[in-house]
């Protein structure tokens, strides 16, 4: 299933409460129901093995903005590498960043 596909069929039959938050300078907090956190796992599974496109993100002011709780002010990127297939996000210099 793609991850469009998958974030649709999550959130069309529930509203997610994610929390992503950094811990300290080394690590970023995923937080929520077990609902939620089985939601996000397969979304790693299922952008590992779309091969029409390298990455996908979601994020509480933008895309997929149903699956977070209102005080979490970071996103998420899945980014897959080692692909034989360039994408633009392969050639970009830099990953797009979180809005603050």
């Amino acid at each position: 299933m793609t991850p469009d596909k998958l974030c649709g069929q999550f959130l069309g039959k529930a509203k997610g409460n994610l929390k992503i938050s950094i811990l300290d300078q080394d690590t970023v907090v995923f937080e929520g129901s077990k609902e939620t956190l089985e939601f996000v796992g397969k979304l790693f599974i299922s952008q590992a093995q779309y091969e029409s496109d390298c990455g996908f993100g979601m994020s509480p002011v933008d895309a997929g903005k149903r699956l977070f709780i209102k005080k979490s002010k970071l996103g998420f990127y899945i980014h897959r590498v080692g692909s034989d297939r360039k994408c633009d996000e392969c050639s970009r210099a830099e990953l797009p960043r979180q809005a603050e």
